[in-house]
């Protein structure tokens, strides 16, 4: 993002969170389920083979639908006959507190973990080294998403993917309003509230709204808000998990956002499953999402 002062900055693309897939050291064959304290742990010395009789291995996750997964497993338990995978599926924002009620009555052997959420699990025993498992994975994963999944030298989740942010904009709207394309050029990328000022002068001819994020309720989205106003992650102190969003550059973020509502920049009401719709509709000249929305979005 090109300097803007004291401004808060706006990326074109934004870096944002690496999912994991975690262990719990434990796995339920097909008839019952061990606990988390009496269940083998890797070692130095682990040599993974494939179980001489039936394992059930109860997943739960948030990150696709298990349509999508259905494939992967199948070819998974076609290579391992022995292995069963049982996947369910949560909604994204239900899968912090299903896991911690879950968690503890040991049905659960594998399951995402959301990036700013590794440190905190691992402190509460929630979390396996695998590094034994997989060996030194450096040069074969992405540095930034294995940096992510491990805790003082030990990998402690498997990274699965990893997101960006775009923004979207209504040509449309845009033109109406006689405002330029964002330039697709990172040294013209535009600050936060150059985008918003564009955002006021679509509504002023004619768009309903003029910016809104995705995820507008979540860390996941905000922390950029309050990392280029200076304000940081959000945490501090050892694994990070001293919370820290009430210095100066969080304030000003967070007040600057909650004026976007105020002044009717962004809508009020909506469900953050509505987001991606209410830009789709035509009615929206600025929205902050992932690349998996682009075919809805595809002619706006």
């Amino acid at each position: 993002m090109r300097p803007a002062h004291t401004s808060l900055r706006s990326l074109a693309v934004v870096a944002a969170s690496v999912l994991s897939v975690g262990a719990l050291a434990a796995c339920g064959d097909s008839s019952s389920s061990s606990s988390s304290s009496d269940a083998p742990k890797l070692t130095k010395q682990t040599q993974l083979k494939d179980p001489t009789s039936p394992v059930t291995l109860h997943y739960v996750g948030a990150a696709y639908p298990a349509k999508a997964y259905k494939p992967v497993f199948a070819a998974f338990e076609k290579a391992h006959p022995n292995i069963k995978i049982d996947y369910q599926e949560v909604p994204q924002d239900q899968l912090n507190n299903v896991l911690t009620n879950r968690i503890s009555g040991s049905d659960i052997d594998i399951f995402d973990v959301d990036m700013p959420r590794v440190a905190a699990y691992n402190a509460r025993g929630w979390l396996t080294d695998l590094t034994p498992a997989f060996g030194n994975l450096d040069g074969k994963i992405d540095k930034a998403s294995l940096d992510a999944s491990t805790v003082d030298g030990k990998l402690v989740g498997m990274p699965l993917q990893t997101s960006e942010q775009l923004l979207y904009y209504n040509k449309k709207l845009l033109k109406k309003a006689g405002i330029p394309d964002p330039s697709a050029d990172p040294t013209q990328r535009q600050t936060w509230e150059e985008v918003v000022a564009d955002a006021k002068k679509a509504q002023a001819a004619g768009a309903k709204d003029g910016l809104l994020l995705d995820q507008y309720d979540t860390y996941y989205q905000l922390q950029p808000l309050a990392m280029s106003a200076g304000g940081g992650a959000g945490a501090k102190g050892a694994g990070n998990l001293t919370p820290d969003i009430t210095n100066a550059g969080w304030q000003k973020a967070m007040s600057w956002y909650g004026g976007l509502f105020a002044d009717g920049v962004s809508p009020r009401g909506l469900k953050g499953s509505d987001t991606p719709a209410e830009f789709a509709s035509g009615k929206l000249a600025y929205y902050v999402g992932g690349p998996w929305w682009a075919p809805q979005f595809e002619g706006e």
